[in-house]
């Protein structure tokens, strides 16, 4: 099964992002290609979508 996630929507909550994103809601900020929100620093970092 495919592991990627699929872009989250930039008006979602952080703190649902964070859960999604498996990270923490002060981690959770967009990236920088599609401005869909990602982990953009702390260990599951991902500053770039797939």
């Amino acid at each position: 099964m495919d592991d990627q996630l699929a872009r989250i929507d930039p008006t979602t909550d952080p703190s649902t992002a964070a859960v999604i994103l498996r990270c923490m809601p002060n981690q959770v900020g967009p990236c920088p290609r599609c401005q869909g929100l990602t982990a953009r620093c702390g260990p599951n970092a991902q500053v770039v979508c797939p």
